[in-house]
Order: C-alpha cells, then structure tokens, then sequence
C-alpha cells in the first residue's frame, strides 16, 4: 500500500463523505502504511457513518486491537464480526472466510492451537480447493482432468 493509495483513498472519502465504506477504505489503507492516528481518526468517522456496529465496524475494532497487543479483544471482535456476517441475509462467504482465518491467526497467536485449527478448517471447508492449483472448488470441474470426471 502507498501513500498515493491512501491519498486516493483520502479524495474518494472526501467526495462521498456520507458513506462509511469510504473511510473504511481510508482506514485500511492508513493502517497498512503504518498513519496509526489518521486510521483511527478515520475509522470513528466510518463508526459514526455506520450508524451502529456491523461486521466491517468489528473487523477494525479487531485490528486496532490486534495493534494494541489485546489478543482477546481482537478475538472477540473477530468473533462479533462472524456473528454479523452469519446473520445478514446473503452472507458473504469470502469476508466469512477471512473473518474465519484472522480469529484463527489470533488464536495461533495466543496458544490456543484447537481454536486456530478449527477456523482454519471451517475456511477450508467453506471455500474449498480442488487439486488443481489452488483453485476454488465452487468453480466449474475441469473436463480434461480424470479426477474431475
């Protein structure tokens, strides 16, 4: 992430300030370059603009969290984020998986390797692979393999 993203980030914020998801974009890309304060500056207006708390409110409340060395709290934001994707109509199964695997990481991270283990799988099985080069299982087989026929 550069800062000419962050600064792109930063004009699409100030074009469409109405809207959380902005300042959400503002706010991983600061964070990624390290702009600590500005990050968090930008994630409360996202917080003020989502009107409550959601998956993608959770989901950085974890990373500031993960930031400030508070393992279980990132872990139960990672869990809270979870819970919000779970209950939303068409819920997302790419942000379920990365949501699976960031609560995995902090659970790898502070030693509960059962817990780890268990996210890691459920993303696994979630989105699945197929033996060819990673790809996801919900794509087409290919018809030139034996071992999809």
């Amino acid at each position: 992430m550069s800062s000419a993203s962050a600064r792109s980030c930063s004009k699409v914020a100030q074009l469409d300030s109405s809207k959380g998801s902005a300042y959400a974009m503002l706010d991983d890309a600061l964070l990624e370059l390290g702009d600590y304060g500005p990050a968090e500056r930008a994630y409360k207006q996202m917080e003020r603009l989502s009107r409550g708390t959601d998956d993608n409110v959770e989901s950085r409340r974890a990373r500031f969290a993960l930031l400030r060395g508070d393992n279980a709290g990132a872990a139960r934001h990672f869990s809270n984020a979870l819970t919000f994707e779970a209950n939303i109509f068409e819920p997302s199964r790419e942000a379920t998986a990365w949501y699976q695997w960031q609560f995995g990481e902090t659970a790898f991270a502070t030693g509960d390797y059962q817990t780890a283990q268990t996210q890691y799988q459920d993303v696994l099985l979630r989105l699945g692979t197929d033996r060819h080069e990673g790809r996801n299982a919900f794509l087409p087989r290919r018809h030139d393999c034996p071992c999809c026929r």
